[in-house]
């Protein structure tokens, strides 16, 4: 690595390592906690490092799912069966990838959607992820 590389991922790494946090709630200023993990949300930069953080997962099954990897999303689009174990497999393998990389997945955030050009019978749902009807 040059000495430019170098310094700018020290510096990024320092900023991300050394933050501090404090709320105010009702007027009332907490004292600061130190936050040593994740990347601030809304930041330029947040995309890139996850972006370099997701390098290494991959499809369990690439030959028929797709995993794409963009901004700070990472959507897994399966072909349906009526087991639907392909997707369960797929929703498993990304689980096991973020707990290995100590990285929390916001089930909050989690949607099933299942596309259809006619009335097949339905998978069960996947644990954890609701589904949305369309």
């Amino acid at each position: 690595m040059n000495r430019h590389l170098d310094s700018s991922a020290s510096t990024y790494h320092l900023s991300l390592i050394s933050r501090k946090q404090r709320v105010t709630v009702d007027g009332t200023v907490t004292n600061f906690v130190n936050i040593n993990r994740g990347v601030p949300q809304g930041t330029v930069l947040g995309p890139f490092l996850f972006s370099l953080m997701v390098n290494d997962v991959d499809a369990k099954h690439p030959q028929t799912n797709n995993l794409v990897k963009f901004a700070d999303d990472l959507p897994v689009s399966v072909p349906v069966t009526s087991s639907g174990d392909s997707a369960l497999d797929e929703v498993t393998n990304i689980k096991s990838w973020a707990s290995h990389n100590r990285m929390k997945l916001n089930f909050k955030k989690n949607w099933q959607m299942l596309l259809c050009t006619r009335s097949p019978a339905i998978p069960p749902p996947i644990n954890g992820i609701r589904r949305k009807n369309g």
